[in-house]
């Protein structure tokens, strides 16, 4: 699982659709948006052992 950019989290909060989003990183809407529900519900310590490009 990747992590979202600060733009593209930036560009969800103005209301991007997840697909939108993800066609910029290369996931699917749904990962986009299991990104972003860990995100609010964890914040950026809960994503921190995450690898990115992986």
């Amino acid at each position: 699982m990747r992590l979202l950019s600060f733009a593209a989290r930036e560009e969800r909060r103005r209301g991007w659709r997840y697909e939108a989003i993800g066609a910029q990183r290369g996931l699917l809407g749904a990962g986009v948006f299991d990104i972003c529900k860990g995100y609010g519900r964890e914040g950026a310590q809960g994503q921190a052992g995450w690898v990115q490009g992986g």
